[in-house]
């Protein structure tokens, strides 16, 4: 299956974003004060987060970028004004020196070619313009300790099809078959930095532990992962706010 069917098929799967989640919360208050007319989310998905974004910084501008095409639809019903684009192989839509803000959550990891999606978003941007990227960090509490007893980190699949293979019983989810890449929060300062961007914060989170888990390992799983969220480097979840230098 090509790799637009397999994000066609999780869209479908896992189209409800939960806007009370909690780093979506804490990017909101981040925001608090902060305006940009023009906005780009790309991995828009249906566009529902897109609009909270934009209402948050006062964007009269909306754009956004997805791989899947029933996701581009729905965030064009939205008045969104979406296109649909694989980041890896199509043209770059949009002008350059576009966007006052660009918002890429939870996309940098789906991507064979990280170099070019962010060299799509220096070029996007305007002058001064800034940029919010979140990944899943692969130096987090729990995968350290994956690796120490031999496992695969949950975040980090061998196979497409067989995402599974060499993870723990209980965290054999069908959610993370789709990551590439995988990033440490150096590695993504790191990134972001050889392509001219200058780093302003970083952010951690703590993730949505899955609630097929057992009661008991689901509340100590999600007890030490929020723990954890408290220090950058070991958190579930990673984020850059950066500017075009």
């Amino acid at each position: 299956m090509e790799k637009s069917g397999i994000y066609n098929e999780l869209f479908t799967k896992y189209s409800n974003r939960p806007l009370g989640d909690h780093k979506i919360i804490k990017i909101l208050k981040f925001f608090d004060g902060k305006k940009f007319d023009s906005f780009l989310d790309v991995g828009c998905s249906d566009g529902c987060l897109t609009e909270v974004i934009a209402k948050k910084i006062g964007a009269k501008n909306i754009y956004g970028i997805d791989i899947s095409k029933e996701a581009v639809e729905k965030a064009k019903a939205r008045g969104i004004d979406a296109v649909c684009a694989d980041m890896d192989k199509d043209k770059f839509p949009f002008k350059s020196s576009s966007f006052d803000f660009i918002f890429c959550g939870d996309v940098i990891e789906h991507v064979f070619d990280p170099d070019r999606i962010v060299e799509f978003i220096y070029w996007a941007l305007k002058p001064e313009g800034s940029v919010l990227i979140l990944t899943p960090n692969l130096a987090a509490w729990h995968a350290r300790i994956f690796l120490l007893f031999g496992y695969n980190p949950f975040s980090c699949s061998v196979s497409f099809k067989n995402n599974g293979a060499g993870k723990p019983f209980l965290l054999n989810s069908g959610n993370n078959t789709e990551h590439i890449r995988f990033f440490t929060l150096k590695a993504l300062c790191d990134l972001l930095k050889m392509n001219n961007f200058c780093i302003n914060k970083k952010f951690a989170f703590y993730s949505t532990t899955p609630k097929d888990l057992p009661l008991p390992i689901y509340l100590f799983v999600d007890i030490v992962d929020r723990f954890f969220s408290i220090f950058r480097s070991l958190s579930s979840i990673v984020g850059i706010y950066a500017k075009k230098l």
